[in-house]
């Protein structure tokens, strides 16, 4: 969780803060905490009832439920297909494993129906959970292509009402390789 705390999220943080040059952030990471992290604020918007002082982060992440083959075999081999279908054969006891996957065609807007349902899914898990107030989720989307300012602002609309519904304060959808953020409530 260090890692991606100070190479992801505070980052992320220090972007998505509203005037960041008049607050200044410390934060704990959590190691047996129910929540991942603890974010203290100091600053003018602090003292005037803008944003609270005290934030308990929640990070999780929505993506494709084997990207870990997919991650597996671009390490081994190189290349992958996203195929919804991949899988290993063998053992790594053996040292006989491998993934496999095949070249398939899809709709155009299967990554963005798919993403839709994952995003969607993690809010709702995580809400199943107690979490100390005020709190952010931030999740993690990995969408199996590029998509389109258009397609991102349709995830929004989509989410936006499971995110509403859920106990937390603010929750935001980050894709960490293009630095995209939304925040759904």
């Amino acid at each position: 969780m260090c890692g991606v705390w100070l190479n992801v999220v505070e980052p992320f943080l220090r972007r998505a803060l509203p005037a960041f040059d008049f607050i200044q952030l410390a934060y704990d990471i959590a190691d047996n905490h129910p929540y991942d992290a603890r974010v203290s604020l100091r600053g003018s918007e602090v003292e005037m009832g803008d944003i609270e002082s005290v934030y308990y982060v929640e990070v999780t992440s929505a993506v494709f439920e084997r990207e870990h083959l997919e991650r597996e075999a671009l390490a081994q081999d190189g290349s992958v297909f996203h195929d919804p279908n991949i899988h290993h054969v063998g053992s790594r006891h053996k040292g006989d494993r491998r993934i496999v996957s095949h070249a398939t065609a899809e709709d155009g807007d299967t990554p963005l129906k798919e993403l839709q349902g994952r995003v969607i899914s993690a809010i709702e898990t995580k809400d199943s959970h107690t979490y100390k107030k005020p709190s952010i989720l931030i999740v993690r989307a990995e969408p199996s292509r590029p998509l389109a300012l258009s397609e991102w602002s349709s995830l929004v609309a989509t989410t936006s009402p499971v995110a509403h519904a859920s106990q937390f304060n603010v929750v935001v959808v980050v894709e960490w390789y293009s630095s995209i953020a939304f925040r759904l409530k």
